[in-house]
């Protein structure tokens, strides 16, 4: 199911023939490998754990027509957690916090959760800006929250 926002539209994962030259920029990513880990492991992790729980989903990111990046959400420890991860050269445009700020609403509505979590490494800090900028609250080292 896509997702339908002001600015964005996320579609589901596919492992579509027109989604691999998207994905391999992602692969080749040195802080997307350094933040998230292998993509493919990560991918395969998100397809299997859906098939478990129907709720973990991996989402290329669009605005404008354009692939910008990937977005996960994921329920794991009894927490809905989200990931993203834009493409180098759409990074530092206000991409991730203006998703936040029109996704975290819709995830609300959704998976109907009182919090959604996101989980940042210290040394990243662009991902804590947006973060922050998309109202996330620092509740320990690498945990943001944000509450209904």
């Amino acid at each position: 199911m896509k997702i339908e926002l002001e600015h964005f539209l996320l579609v589901p994962y596919m492992n579509l023939s027109n989604q691999n030259e998207f994905l391999k920029e992602l692969q080749y990513d040195a802080d997307v490998e350094k933040y998230l880990g292998n993509i493919d492991y990560l991918l395969t992790k998100i397809n299997m754990r859906y098939n478990e729980n129907f709720i973990d989903k991996a989402y290329i990111i669009y605005m404008d027509d354009i692939a910008r990046g990937l977005l996960t959400i994921s329920y794991k420890d009894e927490k809905l957690e989200l990931a993203c991860a834009i493409l180098s050269k759409y990074r530092n445009m206000g991409i991730a916090s203006n998703l936040l700020r029109e996704l975290t609403p819709k995830v609300f509505e959704m998976y109907n959760v009182d919090d959604i979590y996101l989980y940042i490494d210290s040394n990243n800090t662009a991902s804590i800006a947006s973060a922050k900028k998309g109202g996330y609250v620092n509740t320990g080292r690498n945990e943001y929250k944000i509450s209904r």
